[in-house]
């Protein structure tokens, strides 16, 4: 009986870069291709994914327009010098099985840079919030792509008391007499 023959690569790895000596798969230029490939794979993922969108911070109170800050943890000045952004089209928030507010008509986004160097998206309407909460979902465009983030802001109500300590119930009774 004859002994089967035995391949020197296995056969579901191209032979892309095997040496004419009939060496193994791996000897010669496939690696160098290999190498290649996966330095370009991360060079294009580390400039795709630069940029990142952070925490919200809400500023405003339910009755009042819209005030709000969006954190830019992650930003180059290359994407800071054409980054867009901007409230993502209604076909976005019913992808996302999220309501439109009509509010987020009048909201306008604006990329700041402050003094201490960290750059922040201001958000800011005209209109009173009537709502307790809003769904956002902010679209941001810049050479390298485009990032959608979503957020759900929540306002607090005017008349809520915010203490800068906690008060036990016996200081509100000693203090209401």
């Amino acid at each position: 009986m004859p002994k089967p023959r035995s391949s020197p690569r296995p056969p579901s790895l191209p032979t892309v870069g095997r040496p004419a000596g009939g060496g193994g798969w791996c000897a010669g230029g496939a690696w160098r291709g290999i190498a290649l490939a996966a330095a370009l794979a991360s060079t294009l993922a580390g400039n795709a994914w630069a940029l990142a969108l952070g925490r919200v911070s809400v500023q405003s109170q339910l009755g009042e327009p819209l005030r709000a800050e969006i954190d830019v943890p992650a930003i180059t000045d290359a994407e800071a010098a054409g980054l867009q952004v901007g409230i993502a089209p209604a076909e976005r928030f019913r992808a996302a099985n999220l309501e439109f507010n009509a509010l987020l008509q009048d909201v306008s986004l604006e990329v700041q840079r402050r003094t201490d160097g960290r750059t922040v998206i201001v958000v800011r309407s005209a209109r009173p919030v009537s709502e307790p909460f809003l769904d956002l979902v902010v679209q941001a465009r810049w050479a390298g792509g485009e990032l959608l983030r979503g957020y759900t802001l929540l306002f607090d109500p005017p008349n809520l008391l915010v203490l800068d300590e906690p008060v036990s119930a016996l200081d509100a009774t000693v203090r209401a007499r």
